[in-house]
């Protein structure tokens, strides 16, 4: 875990591995919490030592925040962000997440390469086009065994829902290494200072209880509740104040369930419909996410 919002910060982590400054355009901007790192010219960025991910070659989660600083990477101009791995392909390192152009891939995808093969989400169908300023949350994960004993091994988020996953295996007994771990790259020359990365965590399992995904603004301040869970038929959402909110209940697929503005400080939301499995509930106010739950029924 390293916060990336100073030079101290990131060269020292909260917990595992320490980073490196390599180049010397860096720089330090708002972020989801407090700062984060933005690379000032092209051949800047953080990195660090391969065993981050080396011991996670059958399951693990990246997770980080990205703040931009434009709404979209631009083909042959600063296209292609490389928010985590290295080169535009993603075949030097153990695990990618890139932003394309349209060109180089579309949206967002990522990928993984523990047996000299990549294994990869597939593109989303249509570019993400971010809000300049808005922070948004991406969690990749993997498992070769089935993700919450699910046939997808390969799965992306985005702000706890899914963009995108993929069924491929592949040989975690391989010793395929590359040199580091890197985060903030990017092949166009001008594709420096459009993003700003924030507090990036990784993990020796397959993390979807993608919970902490409320924005760090003070002016949203809410007493939210979620009862019973797990639960077999209705859930009940319990607000302090309804103004501005609207809920949302996704399945593992990313796919909207229940759209619904809440008007009352009680609100029943049923999955009695719905087969056993789990869910995201979702409490959006004024199109900014205020809290996902993780939904369990059996």
């Amino acid at each position: 875990w390293n916060k990336l919002g100073s030079e101290a910060e990131v060269l020292a982590s909260e917990v595992g591995e320490n980073g490196e400054l390599v180049g010397k355009g860096h720089n330090y901007e708002a972020a989801e919490f407090e700062n984060g790192y933005v690379r000032t010219d092209r051949n800047s960025f953080v990195k660090f030592p391969q065993t981050v991910l080396e011991n996670c070659r059958s399951k693990g989660t990246i997770e980080f925040w990205v703040n931009p600083k434009v709404t979209e990477p631009k083909a042959y101009n600063y296209g292609a962000f490389m928010l985590v791995g290295y080169g535009i392909g993603g075949a030097d390192a153990f695990a990618y997440v890139r932003w394309g152009d349209g060109t180089t891939g579309l949206g967002i995808s990522g990928g993984i390469n523990f047996d000299g093969t990549i294994h990869k989400t597939p593109e989303e169908s249509t570019q993400f086009v971010a809000t300049i300023g808005t922070p948004f949350h991406i969690s990749f994960v993997w498992d070769v065994t089935g993700i919450d004993g699910t046939a997808e091994t390969i799965r992306l988020y985005r702000d706890g829902v899914v963009i995108g996953a993929s069924t491929e295996t592949w040989n975690d007994t391989a010793t395929t290494t590359y040199d580091n771990f890197y985060i903030g790259t990017g092949p166009d020359g001008q594709g420096y200072d459009k993003y700003i990365m924030d507090d990036i965590k990784v993990w020796n399992y397959a993390k979807t209880d993608i919970i902490a995904l409320g924005i760090n603004e003070t002016t949203i301040n809410l007493a939210l509740s979620v009862c019973p869970n797990p639960t077999t038929d209705f859930l009940t959402l319990k607000v302090e104040r309804t103004e501005g909110l609207t809920v949302l209940l996704y399945d593992l697929q990313g796919r909207v369930i229940t759209n619904k503005t809440i008007n009352s400080t009680s609100t029943n939301i049923s999955l009695e419909e719905l087969p056993p499995s789990i869910y995201f509930l979702k409490v959006v106010k004024n199109n900014q996410i205020v809290e996902v739950f993780k939904i369990l029924k059996n």
